[in-house]
């Protein structure tokens, strides 16, 4: 998938007859309005996630357990994916620019696969630890709520 969309977007970018300074604004307008639509699909898919959320649970105890739960291992993950959105662009530029296309290429697909691997491993250690910082987060929880999260 990554590569997919890094090699349609290159393609358009290389291919123009423009000057470089000319490119490269080009290319910044294209990976802005590219974050743009993913962070307003993300927006969105966040919003039906509460949606169904809320109608499974209503309120309830289970409903702020899940909450609880769900912010430390939400929040590492946001902290992490920020940081790597707002590097990948100008590597992957840097890329474009001064190496080969296929290099860009495997940079944005090893980038992919890494991340992938460290979300996962990240998710797992937040499940493992959370017996042990649940407890501070979710400190005005009854025994049974708590066990929950």
């Amino acid at each position: 998938m990554p590569g997919i969309c890094c090699t349609i977007y290159s393609k358009a970018i290389m291919s123009d007859n423009r000057t470089k300074k000319e490119r490269l604004f080009k290319q910044i307008g294209i990976s802005t309005l590219l974050i743009i639509v993913l962070t307003s699909f993300d927006k969105i898919l966040a919003i039906i996630k509460e949606i169904l959320i809320a109608h499974r649970f209503g309120i309830s105890a289970e409903l702020d357990a899940f909450n609880i739960a769900y912010t430390v291992p939400g929040l590492l993950i946001l902290i992490c994916s920020s940081a790597i959105i707002s590097s990948f662009i100008p590597l992957y530029i840097g890329f474009l620019q001064h190496q080969s296309l296929k290099k860009a290429e495997n940079f944005s697909r090893i980038l992919f696969y890494i991340s992938c691997l460290f979300f996962l491993l990240l998710t797992l250690l937040s499940v493992l630890l959370a017996p042990y910082y649940y407890p501070l987060i979710g400190y005005g929880f009854e025994k049974n709520q708590q066990e929950l999260g």
